[in-house]
């Protein structure tokens, strides 16, 4: 009888000696944290999500500290439990692994054993190379826009639903691709290697690589190469995460010429590496290596691979060089990290140049407006501004003017297009139709995260975050979507390709094409 009484006694001083109060004070500071973090200011989800996790990993250690060390849990109980989290936390680092993050920085956590990259390098004789009026020849179309022209959508998708027509593992890129006649090509990493790789479009079997040492590594930016590959004629130019321009013949993926621009230009590679695509323009092949001391942009010759011009002194960005014509004059509009400036494509002088925030990676390419203004955005709370040009006193050179600005249009990742005077793009995640003339806007709607989209026949052919092809009206006066289907099951962050028919997707692990229906009779 004493005994019992003895063990109950024992018992409830044990339970009355527990220490609560430190867990519960841990649990209600990160309460009220998270509380200020999602109710407070910040406007842009990725300042949530960072802190969010900062505030969740102290609060975890905190707990397994109080547990092990305050709680007044007998010491062979503290002892079990922390071995038992020790195991747990072997276990679950073994099983898991962080892929990557969202474009909003929420962590990707995968198995560790995923699919494995295609390693064949087999080669194969294909036929001739024909183009074709609906070719895709380099980043975001022919005229590097987003814009894809000759090209007439069937919109009810119920009634003729996109059709796929082959899928496959590719490498670790976020590369787009480039489509002339049947030759698909894009870039990919295979283990230790960057690669130029050609697939056939109608079957998707692979029909050379080219490959040279190579790696880009990154939890937050994703592995592989960036850029897309440009065609031109027979050759096919890239540019890889480290800086190798290769010119490759397109028929059978021989090397012509390589340039190192790291080493050329003394330049730093950008943070999560170059993106920018080889441009061509009048025999040259434009880059931005971001060097120093007059080495920001450089062409070389297309065939030789012989420099001809530099200029700039800016540090390389993530945007590609585009030709656009501006109040009648031609040049190349590079964005870099901290500015935006035009050149003369033969010459590289400087027409202008445009001060910009560098604080943050500058993605999204500039877009034309008419033949005097420019729209410039940028994510992480950043926006827009609408440039107009007039003609300086000299008339060699354009002097820019802000006519408004807007942070009602932040393009993170996604290219901004513009249709019948309004501006369409992804504002943080979710299309957004603005006023060009005013920069107002006219509804934010439709969340589709950091994906991509063309502009296509007056609609929006949007690539979602998430892997998700959506259709939607570019309408300025309301937000309509036609139709959508799930495309890839993976992050995306590649912009789509569409050559006709046949609309060409990938990520990070796997490459699928589709066939979607057109209209036939392109006046309806």
């Amino acid at each position: 009888m004493s005994e019992t009484k003895m063990t109950n006694s024992i018992g409830q001083t044990s339970n009355r000696g527990l220490r609560w109060w430190p867990a519960a004070l841990i649990l209600l500071v990160a309460g009220v944290r998270l509380g200020f973090i999602w109710l407070g200011e910040a406007s842009q989800l990725q300042d949530r999500v960072v802190p969010t996790l900062m505030v969740v990993g102290l609060m975890i250690i905190a707990l397994v500290l109080w547990l092990l060390l305050f709680s007044r849990l007998p010491g062979r109980l503290r002892a079990r439990l922390g071995v038992a989290l020790t195991l747990l936390a072997v276990l679950l680092i073994a099983l898991f692994e962080i892929r990557g993050v969202s474009g909003d920085l929420i962590p990707d956590v995968r198995w560790r054993w995923g699919g494995a990259a295609p390693q064949s390098d087999a080669r194969q004789v294909a036929d001739a190379v024909e183009p074709t009026a609906t070719d895709f020849p380099q980043f975001l179309g022919p005229q590097r826009n987003a814009v894809v022209p000759n090209v007439h959508l069937a919109t009810d998708w119920q009634a003729q639903p996109p059709k796929e027509l082959w899928r496959q593992p590719v490498g670790d890129a976020w590369s787009s691709f480039a489509v002339v006649g049947s030759a698909l090509l894009t870039q990919e990493q295979r283990g230790d290697r960057e690669a130029v790789v050609r697939y056939d479009l109608e079957s998707g079997e692979l029909v050379w690589v080219f490959h040279y040492p190579g790696t880009f590594e990154s939890v937050i930016g994703g592995n592989g190469p960036r850029a897309t590959p440009t065609v031109d004629g027979d050759r096919v130019y890239s540019l890889g995460s480290g800086g190798v321009l290769s010119c490759l013949d397109l028929q059978t993926g021989e090397l012509h010429w390589q340039r190192n621009l790291v080493q050329e230009h003394d330049a730093t590679p950008p943070e999560w590496g170059y993106a920018g695509s080889p441009l061509i323009e009048a025999g040259l092949v434009i880059v931005a290596p971001g060097g120093p001391q007059g080495h920001s942009v450089a062409a070389y010759d297309a065939l030789s691979g012989e420099p001809v011009w530099q200029a700039g002194d800016d540090p390389a960005a993530y945007a590609s060089p585009a030709v656009m014509e501006i109040l009648g004059q031609r040049q190349v509009v590079v964005r870099h990290l901290g500015g935006v400036s035009g050149h003369h494509p033969q010459r590289g002088d400087l027409l202008w140049r445009i001060d910009w925030p560098g604080q943050q990676p500058n993605v999204a390419q500039p877009l034309l407006l008419g033949d005097d203004r420019l729209l410039i955005s940028s994510g992480y709370g950043i926006g827009s501004q609408l440039i107009r040009f007039r003609r300086s006193s000299d008339g060699a050179t354009l002097a820019p003017e802000i006519v408004w600005e807007s942070r009602r249009m932040k393009a993170k990742f996604t290219n901004m297009v513009s249709h019948d005077g309004a501006v369409f793009g992804l504002d943080d995640g979710v299309l957004v139709s603005l006023d060009a003339e005013t920069g107002e806007r006219h509804w934010k709607k439709g969340r589709y995260g950091h994906g991509q989209l063309l502009l296509v026949d007056g609609h929006l052919l949007i690539l979602s975050e998430k892997g998700e092809v959506v259709l939607v009206a570019a309408d300025a006066s309301e937000h309509r979507e036609l139709g959508r289907f799930h495309a890839l099951g993976d992050k995306s962050w590649n912009t789509p390709a569409l050559a006709g028919r046949h609309l060409l997707l990938r990520n990070a692990g796997e490459a699928v094409c589709y066939e979607l229906p057109l209209r036939t009779d392109p006046a309806v």
